[in-house]
């Protein structure tokens, strides 16, 4: 069987490299993170399973992708939505 690329540990290497070159996206986006926590917490949702491998530039990229062509409200909706969908992380998403 032919295995799939990008692999899992290829993205963590991309990831941690990426973060070690933009620690401003890294920070920012731990700061948005926190937010989304935040707002989970307020609404009183459950959330049983552990959040792992967060991976703060993966999360710049895939909020510059949902940001293309739309507004920031739904961005932001969007993202918030794919972070409750997959609470495992972008790992997750990946297998």
């Amino acid at each position: 069987e032919k295995r799939k690329r990008p692999t899992a540990e290829e993205c963590k290497h991309v990831v941690s490299a990426l973060g070690k070159i933009h620690p401003d996206v890294v920070k920012e986006n731990q700061k948005r993170r926190e937010g989304f926590i935040d707002q989970k917490k307020k609404k009183k949702q459950k959330t049983n399973k552990k959040q792992a491998n967060c991976t703060p530039v993966t999360d710049a990229v895939i909020s510059t992708m949902l940001s293309q062509n739309t507004t920031a409200a739904n961005q932001n909706r969007a993202f918030a939505g794919l972070k409750e969908a997959f609470p495992g992380g972008w790992e997750e998403v990946a297998t």
